[in-house]
């Protein structure tokens, strides 16, 4: 769970025994919800890899101090052969939230809410300065 502009995020997969499934991401005003999903946030990669949340799953968003809106997603990705080879996947993350317009205005606090991305991407490698710019489609 991470908060970002009074808003709770809970980015989640499912477990099959140690095998990581895909991820979805939910929203809410209040820890106790009522949370809404906004979908599958990630982009990038195979359709193999974002159906498994890229071979792994979340176990901690760390914000970005001096960035609002970009964070880092800890990940697991368990070796289920041998645990102690198991390893971590750290991967950007973006917050949009909509840009406010007279279509937004007269919209609740709710229904922005589920307005806004939230995207993991997926590289072989990047560094802290890609996260300057959000992946419209990655």
């Amino acid at each position: 769970v991470f908060y970002h502009n009074e808003m709770y995020f809970l980015l989640t997969s499912g477990c099959t025994g140690w095998k990581p499934n895909q991820a979805e991401v939910f929203v809410a005003e209040s820890m106790l919800g009522p949370w809404n999903s906004l979908g599958d946030p990630t982009r990038g990669g195979s359709k193999d890899l974002r159906e498994s949340t890229f071979e792994s799953q979340a176990s901690f968003v760390l914000p970005l101090p001096g960035m609002p809106g970009r964070m880092i997603m800890l990940a697991d990705r368990w070796n289920e052969h041998n645990l102690s080879d198991s390893r971590y996947v750290w991967l950007p993350v973006w917050v949009q939230e909509t840009k406010f317009s007279a279509f937004t205005a007269a919209m609740s606090k709710r229904e922005k809410m589920l307005w806004t991305s939230v995207v993991v991407g997926w590289f072989d490698s990047w560094n802290i300065p890609m996260l300057n710019r959000f992946p419209g489609i990655i």
